[in-house]
């Protein structure tokens, strides 16, 4: 079997691509004297059209996988238009090689082009001529090849391509009994190496899948033979995992690593036990994964460092969130945060933050789309609903990043700095606040969970109130403002000015609404008014942002099952380490 594609979308599928067909043509020996009698002019043109077309000078072909039935009529009249269009200007260092199949199988009559193309990308993919079998003498029709150097070998040859450095190119002839004839030009592919080198340390993630226990065990022990043998010592990791995740069918028993060297993963394919993932009620339905996007607080420079520098698509990402940004006039985010050079004034790195955080979920969220998982529903914490509704298709990419940017530079220019802020409080919502009857100026910012809130106001009133937390974990928050809170005021009017200018529109999936603590369904916008951005100041979860902040509130209900995107130094690792984890829950 033979699957034939857009070239565009094999190189794109990572697929191994045997040829590239660069052209075809067709025409019909209506001149001849009969319609089953081979002719060579009909064939001659057939053959200049297709290079023509191709855009390939003869003398890069040089190799003919010919028709070659070895009648007296059809063999002479191919061989001579062969040699009238491809002879021509050639050299012994560029011999044109002619070979046929049928003399190992025979004619299979209209299997004889597709077992013709066979070899020929076999050919192409072992860079060898075989040695053409059967031939002892030379039709007498056919004038001798050697003056126009044409060779029919004998023993097998390398295939050397016509010119050092370019592909290497086959034409295949076949002919119909009623006179059509058809002709094909088929290239090498050579496979463009990535510029960039891959870290040593790098980690990929390796799957393994079977229908039964001991259909696993066989598998487990053939791929770790496999690899600790010289026959895969060739490839690398990054074509080992694409192999074993991407091109191959997921079944019920599971095993998932991610390694960063050879030694690692024969270890822990060695010791891994695999799961038995129960089947879905149909195959057909995705899986129910909820996307959490965090807020502030867990923030840090450099967040993205590393899967800026491995990831192609999450750079491209932070890149277009920065091209954003420099547009409009906003200073970027990627040299100071991201990248982590630092050296920002407090509230030019609070400034900073918030664009970042926004485009590494934004990021985050297309790295887990293009490994197939895509979220059912969304939620955001505060900061991260923005990036929640881009997800879910309310409001656009540039809309939500300069709104965000715009957000904050509000609160920078409009409140004052490190007058209030915020704390973090282990504790029923409702004891909170009783508390907070003795202190009128602060407020619950944020009911997280049943047991968890966080207070904000004036930092004097803060202190008071944790000294009045005994007994109950309480963390003051690295925030120079108390956000969700009275001290927002002063930019609320031009946040929902700014806010009614985007265009918003209804979900494609279920958004949690942090202000209503509603589920808004698709196909209903009727909440997300231009004020929803100003009163916002007031199966599996994956929490994605720079460090878990969300997903200690979700544990909260012993129903939820909780994972985590965590960007420390090692994010990659744990990124990873994480899809292992959901390939084993059924994704």
């Amino acid at each position: 079997m033979v699957v034939d594609t857009r070239l565009k979308d094999a190189v794109a599928e990572n697929d191994k691509i045997y040829g590239v067909i660069r052209g075809i043509e067709v025409n019909q020996s209506g001149l001849a004297h009969s319609i089953t009698h081979p002719h060579t002019e009909t064939q001659t043109t057939l053959l200049r059209q297709l290079l023509s077309n191709a855009g390939i000078e003869p003398h890069r072909v040089n190799l003919v996988e010919a028709h070659g039935t070895g009648t007296q009529a059809g063999d002479p009249s191919e061989m001579d238009s062969l040699r009238r269009v491809l002879a021509g200007n050639r050299t012994e260092n560029n011999l044109l090689h002619v070979t046929s199949i049928k003399g190992n199988i025979g004619h299979p009559e209209a299997a004889s082009g597709g077992a013709s193309l066979a070899k020929v990308l076999l050919m192409l993919q072992h860079r060898r001529i075989p040695r053409q079998i059967g031939l002892e003498t030379l039709n007498p029709r056919i004038p001798p090849l050697e003056p126009d150097h044409i060779v029919i070998d004998k023993t097998e040859v390398e295939w050397v391509p016509s010119h050092p450095g370019e592909p290497r190119v086959a034409l295949l002839n076949n002919f119909g009994a009623s006179g059509s004839n058809t002709a094909l030009l088929v290239e090498e592919h050579i496979k463009q190496t990535a510029v960039a080198s891959v870290p040593e340390d790098m980690f990929f993630v390796f799957g393994l899948s079977a229908k039964t226990p001991s259909a696993f065990e066989e598998l487990r022990g053939k791929y770790i033979n496999w690899l600790g043998g010289s026959t895969s010592a060739s490839l690398s990791l990054a074509d080992i995992a694409y192999t074993m995740t991407a091109r191959r069918q997921i079944y019920r028993y599971r095993l998932a690593v991610s390694a960063s060297s050879r030694k690692t993963l024969i270890e822990k394919l060695t010791s891994g036990t695999p799961v038995d993932v129960v089947p879905r009620r149909t195959d057909s339905l995705p899986a129910n994964v909820v996307f959490v996007y965090s807020g502030n607080a867990g923030q840090y420079i450099g967040m993205g460092r590393r899967l800026y520098q491995d990831s192609t698509l999450f750079r491209a990402c932070i890149d277009e969130c920065e091209a954003i940004l420099l547009e409009a006039g906003f200073a970027g985010m990627l040299q100071d945060i991201i990248l982590g050079s630092g050296g920002l004034a407090d509230l030019q790195e609070f400034e900073g933050y918030h664009a970042a955080i926004f485009a590494l979920q934004y990021g985050l969220t297309q790295l887990w789309n293009s490994w197939g998982v895509k979220p059912t529903a969304v939620v955001g914490h505060s900061l991260g609903e923005y990036a929640a509704l881009v997800t879910a298709g309310v409001i656009t990419l540039k809309d939500a990043l300069l709104l965000v940017a715009h957000r904050v530079r509000l609160m920078v220019q409009k409140c004052t700095a490190n007058s209030t802020g915020m704390i973090a409080v282990n504790s029923n919502p409702e004891e909170i606040l009783q508390l907070l009857r003795g202190f009128p100026e602060l407020n619950i910012a944020c009911y997280n969970s049943p047991v968890d809130c966080v207070v904000a106001g004036p930092l004097a009133q803060l202190e008071a109130l944790k000294a009045r937390l005994v007994g109950c974990k309480s963390v003051m928050l690295p925030m120079p403002f108390g956000c969700h809170s009275a001290a927002m005021t002063p930019l609320l009017d031009e946040l929902t000015v700014l806010a009614g200018r985007i265009s918003i529109q209804s979900p494609t999936i279920p958004v949690v609404s942090n202000v209503h603590g509603d589920v808004v369904l698709p196909g209903d916008a009727s909440i997300f008014t231009a004020d929803y951005f100003s009163r916002h100041e007031i199966v599996a979860w994956i929490e994605l942002g720079p460090h878990t902040t969300c997903l200690p509130m979700l544990k909260a209900n012993p129903a939820v099952t909780t994972e985590t995107t965590i960007m420390s130094p090692s994010a990659a690792s744990s990124l990873y380490r994480l899809f292992t984890t959901m390939i084993c829950r059924g994704l």
